[in-house]
């Protein structure tokens, strides 16, 4: 999986780790600004900007890539709506 594929992707169950912290988990809520991820000590809401998230895959995504909603990630990346299926 590809940087790009998982900016445009479904983030939702995806494990995570942030860059720099001992913190890792499963993605559960998404929001515009926030990334909620279930961890071993429960639930954190973390802003994705200011942080870069490390995947399973070794990809890291910095935060600010990911601060859009998830149909705006589609549509930014590929630069027009027109273009989605």
């Amino acid at each position: 999986m590809e940087d790009k594929d998982i900016i445009t992707g479904e983030l939702i169950g995806k494990h995570i780790t942030i860059k720099g912290t001992t913190t890792h988990g499963d993605i559960i809520n998404e929001t515009q600004h926030t990334l909620t991820i279930h961890t071993s000590q429960g639930e954190r809401r973390i802003q994705k900007k200011g942080h870069v998230f490390v995947f399973p895959n070794g990809a890291c995504i910095d935060g600010k890539d990911l601060a859009y909603k998830p149909h705006e990630r589609v549509k930014r990346h590929h630069g027009n709506k027109n273009n989605l299926h």
